[in-house]
Formats: C-alpha cells, structure tokens, sequence
C-alpha cells in the first residue's frame, strides 16, 4: 500500500512540474535580449548599404542601355545619311540626263524643222518655250562654266529659229547654219566638263 502511495505521489509530482514548465512564460536572460538586439540593428545598419547598392546597379543598367541606344541610334543615322546621299546623287544625276535629253530633243527638232514645212509655225512657237525653260535650269543644275556654254548654245537655237520665221532662208543656208549648230552641240557633248556632270560618280 506504501509503495502504491509513493508511486502515486511521485507521479504526481511529476505531472505538476511538467505543467509548471508549459504553463511558466520564458524569461530571456540578458544575454538573450543583447544577441537579439545586435541581429537587429546589424541588419537595419545593412540596409542603407543594400538600398545604395541596388541604385547603383539601376543606374548602371540604365547607362550601359543608353549607351546601346545611341549606338543604335548612330548607326541608323550613318545609314540613313549614306542612303540619303545616294538618293541625292541620283535624284541631281536624273535631273542632269532629263536636262540632257530636253537639249538633244530641241538639237533634233531644230535640225529637221525646215524639212517639214508644216510644222514650222507651231513648232518654232514650241521651241522657243523649251529653250527659254532650259536656260532657267541650266542656272541651277550646272556650274558657270556649263551654263555658259549650254546659254550659248540655246541662245543660237532661238537666234536661227527667229531667222528662219521672219526673214526667211534658203535650203542651202539653212544647210549650212545647221551644220554649225551640229557642230558645236557636238563639242558640248564631247567636251570634258559637260561628261563630268553626266558622271553619277562626280557628283557630291
């Protein structure tokens, strides 16, 4: 019966201190309290470092993409302004052929215009207005030199187309008047600085 009392009681007791360990709140020590504190103020101490850090990357990403972008934007502009350049090239050489071309029509219609009696009226009315508006041009498509001989040339065209409608010509002059005409529309043609501006690859 003894024995049975003690089992008890020691089983009791047992139970009790188990209870009063769950049920008794912790109490840190000071030493606890301390090591927790510097964790704390270690990591907020950090945070300025981190912040900084982090701007400091943003702001170099966003650089080095600025730099790729007016990379990119340079290389554009350097391609644009090569197509640019080309396109003016060509756009002053068209502009020189169609020229040239006017002045091979008027040189070919003056040639034969005495032959076919018909058409001299209206195609002398025709003429004059082709040559004037070549004279315009030749200012702005050539240089001084060009636009001289080219003046000089159409101004001799309207001079003999004059000639030809009011004072009237014979078969042989109008033969020989064309003949000099022919003649010096070739040099034109053949001479050095009028090649130079049908050279695409002259022009600037």
């Amino acid at each position: 019966m003894n024995n049975k009392n003690f089992v008890e009681n020691e089983t009791k007791e047992v139970e009790a201190n188990a209870h009063e360990t769950l049920t008794t709140p912790d109490v840190s020590s000071p030493n606890d309290n301390k090591m927790e504190y510097d964790v704390k103020y270690s990591y907020l101490k950090n945070i300025p470092k981190l912040v900084r850090k982090n701007n400091t990357l943003v702001t170099l990403l966003f650089t080095f993409m600025l730099v790729i972008v007016s990379v990119v934007q340079s290389i554009t502009y350097i391609r644009q302004a090569a197509i640019a350049s080309n396109a003016n090239k060509l756009s002053q050489y068209e502009y020189r052929f169609e020229f040239y071309k006017k002045l091979e029509s008027i040189q070919e219609t003056t040639a034969i215009i005495k032959l076919e009696p018909q058409q001299d009226l209206d195609e002398s009315s025709n003429l004059n207005f082709k040559i004037l508006s070549l004279l315009r041009e030749s200012k702005l498509l050539f240089n001084k030199d060009v636009s001289r001989s080219i003046n000089v040339i159409l101004t001799e065209h309207m001079e003999f187309l004059w000639m030809l409608n009011n004072e009237g010509m014979s078969h042989n002059e109008y033969e020989k008047k064309m003949h000099i005409l022919n003649e010096e529309y070739g040099n034109f043609l053949n001479s050095d600085s009028f090649k130079v501006y049908l050279d695409i690859n002259r022009i600037e």
